[in-house]
């Protein structure tokens, strides 16, 4: 049996008409949460937000909010990158004071999550440590 080209370019079309995509970023945008204090296991958590987005496909910037109470809410600028696996590292790099008497957090925070996207459902969960200033 001859093959020539011609036979082969159908099945070469299906071929490429199945490969996948380049990952879209979906990480990008507005996450609510909740961040726990006092341990992998503790019960103590308050509300938590994130806004992010993603620059050059593996450069991940935005702002943290932790709301401990209705009129103290703590707003960080955070950084990093995500990568391959869908991780994300990043570190919060500058406190955003709000209007009125606000002193800045004993400690900045690292946070390291696991981006997962599926057909139903969509999230991010990891873990957080703080970055006491003799650190950085």
């Amino acid at each position: 049996m001859k093959l020539n080209w011609t036979s082969l370019l159908p099945f070469a079309l299906m071929l490429c008409s199945f490969r996948p995509l380049p990952a879209q970023h979906f990480l990008e945008g507005h996450w609510e949460g909740s961040i726990t204090f006092g341990g992998i296991y503790s019960e103590q958590s308050y509300p938590f937000e994130l806004f992010l987005t993603v620059k050059g496909g593996v450069k991940v910037e935005g702002r943290s909010f932790v709301y401990l109470g209705p009129d103290n809410v703590i707003e960080m600028k955070v950084r990093g990158y995500i990568y391959n696996d869908r991780s994300v590292a990043l570190v919060e790099s500058e406190f955003m004071p709000r209007e009125g008497k606000q002193n800045e957090p004993p400690f900045f925070r690292k946070y390291q999550f696991v981006y997962s996207r599926g057909f139903w459902d969509t999230g991010i969960d990891g873990y957080w440590q703080q970055i006491t200033p003799e650190v950085m």
